[in-house]
């Protein structure tokens, strides 16, 4: 609602941002390599969608919501359509890579949304998933922020890996990867030495499913 403190909320986050956008762009081009038509749904402001850009892939975003729009990078900006995936008119088979961050636990029916995937994402191409992890340990041990962030009005579905997994079966999409991380934007903005340190909470919590955040690959 207050879009001048979101900006600058997300320009304290960029670091951070930008080191996740990065890691995951990594991992989308060892199965899918640019050149390739990248949907991100839910973009937001459209920090993720200038990394595949610069790399390669012709982009497009979804972002129903007004306040975000008006953020959105004046490169990018003809390339972000202000509508939900659901009600996008795409053809069937039309994108190689999908990408979802942060979006299925905002969604009333995710299997809505998991059968529009399913249809405009090529035979052959790839979709990342993330969303936050029910199990995660900053809700077993009732961290505040994490609590605040997820527990509210705004979050209707919340998943752990193996509800993810079951989503993607039911839907006819196969996982090929799945697994738990930790994010810490706020520790990566302020500094990313110690951010890129807690790397080791992905190899031994998250390895266990204890990640705040849960992620499919999916096919």
């Amino acid at each position: 609602e207050d879009l001048g403190h979101y900006n600058e909320a997300m320009k304290r986050l960029r670091p951070g941002l930008d080191y996740h956008s990065l890691k995951l762009l990594r991992l989308l081009r060892t199965h899918f390599p640019p050149p390739g038509r990248l949907l991100e749904v839910g973009c937001a402001t459209g920090l993720f969608l200038m990394h595949p850009q610069e790399a390669g892939y012709s982009v497009m975003g979804l972002e129903p919501a007004v306040g975000h729009r008006q953020l959105i990078p004046k490169i990018i900006e003809s390339a972000v359509l202000p509508q939900k995936l659901e009600e996008a008119d795409f053809p069937d088979n039309t994108f190689d890579v999908i990408v979802a961050i942060q979006l299925l636990e905002h969604l009333v029916e995710p299997a809505v949304f998991t059968e529009k995937l399913k249809r405009v994402l090529k035979p052959g191409g790839i979709a990342y998933v993330e969303t936050p992890n029910f199990d995660c340990v900053s809700r077993r041990l009732q961290v505040q922020s994490w609590m605040d962030n997820n527990l509210n009005v705004g979050h209707w579905h919340l998943f752990n890996p193996r509800s993810m997994g079951v989503l993607c079966e039911r839907m006819g999409l196969r996982v090929v990867q799945g697994w738990t991380f930790f994010k810490a934007l706020g520790i990566h903005s302020r500094s990313p030495l110690l951010g890129k340190s807690l790397a080791g909470l992905d190899y031994t919590l998250g390895r266990v499913g204890l990640g705040n955040n849960v992620a499919v690959l999916i096919t």
